[in-house]
């Protein structure tokens, strides 16, 4: 049995939206305005105080999610790019699905646990926008791995 080779052109259209959805995640992610710290200068005072998202003092605070869902963008794209490459790796796509997935759930417990704690629930534009684009790249990369599950033409 003869497979056709996969040409540029056969190239899932989910997969480079996935891939799309990931890098507009990580440049989010990048912005020195994604996770905001409240310090106190005083009785009644507060100071807000925003930091990137791989920036190492929320997690001084104890703040790990924005650092777990940086390392889970970072990790999705490389094996999104690693897809790219190499289009017949089934478990590849699978593996790429379950990062994409987990970054999208730290994304969402994020913003749960930051209104649970916190009196109040403000979330910032780059929180939001990372939540929505990834759980639009696990929703594309779900839709090219079940295209890519679709029984293989033969020659």
């Amino acid at each position: 049995m003869k497979t056709k080779p996969t040409s540029p052109k056969t190239i899932s259209p989910a997969l480079w939206g996935g891939l799309a959805c990931l890098v507009l995640a990580l440049v989010l992610e990048l912005l020195p305005t994604g996770v905001v710290l409240m310090f106190a200068d005083g009785p009644g005072q507060q100071i807000p105080q925003s930091f990137s998202y791989f920036d190492l003092t929320p997690v001084g605070y104890g703040a790990w999610f924005p650092m777990l869902i940086g390392a889970a963008t970072v990790l999705a794209l490389i094996l999104g790019l690693l897809c790219l490459w190499k289009r017949n790796a089934r478990g590849l796509f699978t593996a790429w699905l379950a990062c994409v997935g987990v970054g999208g759930a730290l994304s969402l417990l994020h913003l749960l646990f930051s209104a649970l704690l916190t009196s109040q629930f403000s979330p910032t534009i780059p929180e939001c926008g990372i939540l929505i684009l990834l759980l639009a790249a696990c929703w594309l990369v779900s839709k090219a791995r079940w295209a890519m599950a679709a029984p293989l033409q033969h020659s």
